[in-house]
């Protein structure tokens, strides 16, 4: 074959003398590419959505709060039981130091005693004679006289009796009467029980006061009721004052009259003679779990030998408010409550109601009520706005989704530990449960709107690419992405390409691949016999003008 007829071993194909179609769509892409980059956020205004979500949800956390209702309380709640759970038991006041304090003590009425009464007596009632006022449930009035004539005789500084005695004793009155005696030999220092009963009629409810025996109220008229609120997640929390005044409030309206008394831990300090400054707050300060206040088993005051050798020798009752009142005994007694401290996973067992009288007492004797920091609604609502708003403020200090989501639950455990500290050392009640699901939901909604506003972005570069997929900067972008995605996007390139003709004459059968030089195919040259196989490589040249190529 002469050297005329022969064909150069590379072959260039030169663009016309206008910029090639290809040439024209590459440069719109870069140009596309880059505003879609640099305006994406304002075009799609997604991004924004995350910032109207937390401001909507910091107005709902606010409103909410301001309501105060069931569920807003019931979640405070909660989390102030688990505050006490973390703090723990806390010293409980048991011996006096100055005449306004006294040590406070349980005379129980307990599993024991019960089992002293009903299984040792009539094993031998010659030899434990003294237990038979305690044979059988309910006891004699006279086991009660015995028990608060020797207290007083201890130096008892005053005795509460937290069990109604209502009617007159099963045994007759003359067991009445010894208790009589003895209410009357120390007046003033004997507390009774009263308790608010809601009866249905059939005009209507009715709350009546249920006090004690007219015989006993003659002689000691200090009584105390012995009602406490139950809150929204079935626990006792407030003191009972509190009980009262709401039950005022609920009946104020109907007009009905309702008799007032103060509470049983008003009237014990009363009993005591021991002055003490208003209350802050309406809760109980719950000093530790159940068994926390000193408990005597109450058959030790009618044994002879344990009151004269251990409990007289050891003045265990001198100077001390003496509760009696019931800690056990199985199905006898109803008298057991939910509260901090009791009906969690730390502390199962049910708190007596004995026990959460002598915390009442403790709380208003040592002015450690728990007060809310922010009593006023409107204020509170406008707290827990602002904690919210905060919160979605210092989660923008990043633009990343994922550290803003982080940053929402630092912040929202963050404020619970200063909830947590300002409880325990300022005994003060911040909103607490309200705004750190606010802030754990709002950082939610920054990584939810974060998410979604990446996709749509991707899917908005991805679809430009899609219609500039042909030049090669688009090619190699894509390929760099490491996205199946994009990589789809590419691939379909070079499947368009395999089986067309360039030039009339080069026909692409395989993509070879792609390097810093240009892309690489396979082809067959139909202008030669055989077609032949060659290979095209589509140049990127670092300079693009006519006149370079």
């Amino acid at each position: 074959m002469s050297e005329e007829n022969s064909l150069p071993q590379t072959e260039t194909l030169t663009p016309d003398s206008k910029p090639s179609r290809s040439q024209s769509r590459k440069r719109m892409f870069k140009v596309r590419l880059q505003k879609i980059v640099s305006r994406l956020p304002k075009q799609l205004k997604f991004s924004h959505v995350g910032h109207v979500l937390v401001g909507a949800i910091a107005v709902g956390a606010a409103f909410a709060t301001a309501k105060n209702s069931n569920f807003v309380h019931l979640q405070e709640r909660h989390i102030q039981t688990s505050f006490f759970d973390i703090r723990g038991k806390v010293d409980f006041p048991n011996a006096s130091n100055s005449p306004n304090a006294a040590g406070i003590i349980i005379l129980a009425i307990d599993g024991d005693s019960m089992t002293q009464g009903t299984q040792i007596y009539p094993s031998d009632p010659k030899q434990y004679t003294y237990l038979k006022p305690i044979a059988r449930w309910p006891w004699q009035r006279t086991a009660y006289a015995i028990a608060i004539e020797r207290l007083m005789q201890a130096g008892a500084r005053a005795v509460v009796l937290d069990i109604v005695l209502d009617a007159s004793s099963s045994y007759g009155a003359q067991d009445d009467e010894q208790l009589r005696q003895v209410l009357q030999k120390y007046p003033g220092r004997i507390t009774l029980a009263a308790q608010y009963l809601d009866e249905v009629k059939r005009t209507g409810s009715e709350i009546r006061l249920l006090t004690p025996n007219p015989t006993f109220q003659e002689a000691s008229p200090l009584i105390g009721f012995i009602n406490f609120y139950l809150s929204p997640d079935g626990r006792i929390h407030e003191l009972g004052s509190e009980y009262l005044k709401r039950l005022v409030r609920a009946n104020k309206e109907l007009g009905a009259f309702i008799p007032q008394t103060p509470s049983l831990a008003e009237a014990a300090l009363e009993s005591a003679q021991i002055s003490y400054p208003p209350p802050i707050g309406e809760n109980i300060f719950f000093y530790g779990p159940s068994k926390t206040v000193e408990q005597v088993p109450f058959w030790h005051v009618l044994d002879p030998s344990n009151w004269t050798n251990y409990h007289l020798k050891n003045q265990t009752f001198k100077d001390k408010i003496v509760l009696i009142g019931p800690t056990g005994g199985g199905e006898s007694f109803q008298d057991f409550h939910a509260a901090p401290f009791s009906g969690t996973l730390r502390y199962p067992e049910k708190m007596a109601g004995v026990e959460i009288q002598a915390n009442a007492i403790a709380t208003l004797m040592e002015g450690k009520s728990l007060a809310v920091a922010f009593p006023d609604l409107l204020l509170r609502g406008g707290v827990v706005l602002v904690i919210v708003l905060a919160a979605g403020y210092l989660q923008t200090r990043t633009s990343r989704h994922l550290r803003r989501f982080g940053y929402g639950l630092v912040i929202a455990l963050l404020w619970g530990v200063i909830s947590y500290s300002v409880f325990v050392r300022g005994r003060l009640i911040l909103p607490t449960a309200i705004p750190m699901f606010a802030i754990v939901l709002s950082s939610a909604s920054y990584l939810l709107t974060g998410v979604v506003s990446d996709r749509l972005k991707q899917l908005r570069v991805l679809q430009t690419a899609k219609a500039y997929k042909g030049s090669e900067d688009v090619r190699e972008f894509l390929s760099a992405t490491q996205q199946e995605e994009f990589q789809q996007v590419a691939d379909g390139y070079s499947q368009e390409m395999l089986g067309r003709k360039l030039r009339g004459r080069y026909k692409i059968v395989a993509d070879l691949g792609a390097g810093g030089q240009g892309q690489t195919y396979l082809a067959e040259d139909s202008d030669r016999p055989g077609s032949p196989a060659c290979v095209v490589k589509r140049l990127r040249p670092a300079y693009k003008g006519q006149k370079f190529l």
